[in-house]
């Protein structure tokens, strides 16, 4: 063979080798993270011993489910509340066998445990770094946190095979490093200077008055991610000194927690989502693993799994800019659907950065932005800790409009009528006004919330307190709901959009940062910086209940 055509065959080859592969998601290295640097030093033997566990996402059959989940989510349609099981879910989502054949080759081989999740729509894999490497073709390598923390980790990108490729909508654990989020905790005191929230404070102002007694079947859940976890004793402190007689114990704890090292985070969602109404069985999920992209997939896998996953979850964690592979958000998104389709209510909070404004752009929190869960904002007191409310001013509640979801119907008219409500708005291109608009309603979230952490009492401000209260009111409402025999409140928004006068409407303030004055106003009625408003417990639940006996 001569030279020439020993070339043209080699080439021949190696692209049939190359062709045999495909990126999914993207076909560059994800960025570094803030904070992280590259030691440029390849893991070790010994690193790559390290089991990580990853979960490979699969585009389903999701057409039927889209259908479902708005027709069970509208208090409109005949078949609002009639939700489905997850064994029915699974019926109309899962791949074809084959793709699910595919996948599970794939994964299979010596060193990988594989197993496809209840909806068949998941592999979830958990093996060493060293066979991930030889499975997604990727390399790890050694990086350090400003804090001192060294980790090993792959920035990709990473391939699949090329005939699993467009079944594939993401791998979550694979690629990327740790990110922080923590509440906004202010000088620790115990003084009450007039300005303090509490449960008790809160149930006055929303007009708790009903109570829960935990026998209907009910349940709740909050869920944390990167590394925060919660203090039993801390949690039994909070309820003796604000919702004294009340139960103090978290019913269930999924995935993990570490008692003796607790978050102020988890403090605050636990301490609110249980005392704000109290003695509704209440479960902890700790998905800490790696990053918060993928433990957010680790906690939806778990979700799918669960026949008897709490009613309500809150959720007080997000990114505003630092987004996921559109991939991501579109696949990741339907298992909000699945999890309205089966009568649960998913809440998160907004963000504490404002408008999100980064000059040219401004970001909304994401997953807050899903068209298919309740994004909850913050306010605070206009005076002391009563009356009225209006934007939170020592942090600017997160809120805008969606980059990548397009509006529901069930928020234009509002929407429209926020854009039209002669308020002054920020540089028309640095936001889409078509898109899916944040939040959808609010509750205080200012820095004068008491949390009990690590023994100290300590005032904490953000939507992660807005988030759990908001929950905790919703929880109530289907106790009430199941102790009539009618079904949860499963998705809110539909519920929410139709009935604004069952919420307090906020009117003052912005979510500008300070950035060249780029944020968004209260305005009478929706706006992008409180929603709808804040609740108003008696006029939920009578809404709640009306719309139902309507149908019957």
């Amino acid at each position: 063979m001569n030279k020439q055509l020993l070339c043209i065959v080699l080439v021949a080859l190696v692209g049939a080798a190359l062709a045999t592969r495909a990126h999914v998601e993207r076909s560059a290295p994800v960025p570094l993270a803030d904070g992280w640097q590259a030691l440029a030093q390849r893991a070790t033997a010994d690193d790559l011993l390290e089991v990580r566990r990853v979960h490979v996402a699969l585009w389903g059959n999701y057409e039927e489910l889209d259908e479902l989940f708005w027709r069970v989510s509208n208090p409109k349609h005949e078949d609002y509340g009639k939700y489905v099981t997850t064994d029915e879910i699974t019926a109309m989502v899962a791949p074809a066998i084959e793709v699910q054949q595919a996948a599970m080759a794939f994964a299979s081989s010596d060193g990988v445990q594989a197993t496809l999740t209840r909806n068949r729509d998941m592999v979830e894999i958990k093996t060493s770094l060293a066979k991930l490497e030889e499975l997604f073709e990727v390399e790890f390598y050694k990086f350090e946190h400003k804090t001192g923390k060294v980790v090993t980790a792959a920035l990709g990108p990473y391939t699949v095979p090329s005939e699993l490729a467009e079944s594939v909508a993401f791998v979550s654990g694979l690629v990327g490093l740790p990110d922080v989020h923590e509440a906004k905790p202010r000088e620790a005191s115990a003084v009450d200077d007039g300005q303090d929230i509490t449960p008790a404070v809160i149930r006055a102002r929303y007009n708790v008055t009903g109570t829960a007694s935990g026998a209907h079947n009910n349940s709740r859940a909050v869920a944390e991610f990167q590394a925060q976890w919660y203090s039993p004793r801390d949690l039994e402190t909070f309820i003796s000194r604000f919702s004294p007689g009340s139960s103090d114990k978290v019913a269930k704890v999924v995935g993990s927690n570490t008692p003796n090292n607790p978050g102020v985070e988890a403090s605050l969602d636990i301490q609110y989502i249980m005392g704000v109404v109290p003695d509704i069985p209440t479960w902890f999920y700790g998905m800490a693993n790696f990053d918060f992209w993928s433990d957010l997939t680790a906690w939806q896998a778990q979700l799918q799994g669960e026949d008897d996953a709490p009613w309500v979850h809150s959720i007080s964690y997000g990114s505003q800019g630092n987004y996921p592979s559109e991939s991501y958000r579109q696949r990741a998104d339907v298992e909000y659907q699945k999890l309205g389709a089966r009568g649960i209510s998913i809440i998160f909070a907004s963000g504490d950065s404002g408008s999100g404004n980064q000059g040219s752009t401004l970001y909304p929190s994401y997953p807050a932005t899903s068209p298919h869960l309740t994004c909850i904002g913050a306010t605070r007191f206009l005076e002391g800790n009563t009356g009225a409310e209006g934007a939170v001013q020592a942090f600017k509640s997160g809120g805008g409009f969606s980059h990548l979801f397009q509006q529901p119907s069930y928020q234009t008219s509002a929407v429209d009528a926020y854009l039209k409500s002669g308020v002054k708005f920020p540089s028309s291109h640095k936001f889409n006004s078509g898109n899916r608009a944040t939040p959808d309603a609010a509750a205080l979230g200012a820095e004068h919330y008491q949390v009990i952490d690590a023994g100290r009492q300590v005032p904490v401000g953000g939507t992660s307190c807005s988030s759990p209260t908001f929950a905790s009111i919703i929880s109530l409402i289907n106790e009430e709901r199941l102790k009539a025999g009618k079904p949860t409140l499963g998705f809110l928004n539909p519920w929410i959009y139709q009935n604004p006068h069952m919420l307090w409407d906020v009117t003052v303030g912005d979510n500008d940062t300070g950035f060249d004055n780029e944020g968004y106003k209260c305005a009478e009625g929706y706006d992008a910086v409180t929603g709808l408003g804040t609740p108003n417990y008696p006029a939920m639940l009578q809404a709640s209940m009306a719309v139902f006996d309507n149908l019957e």
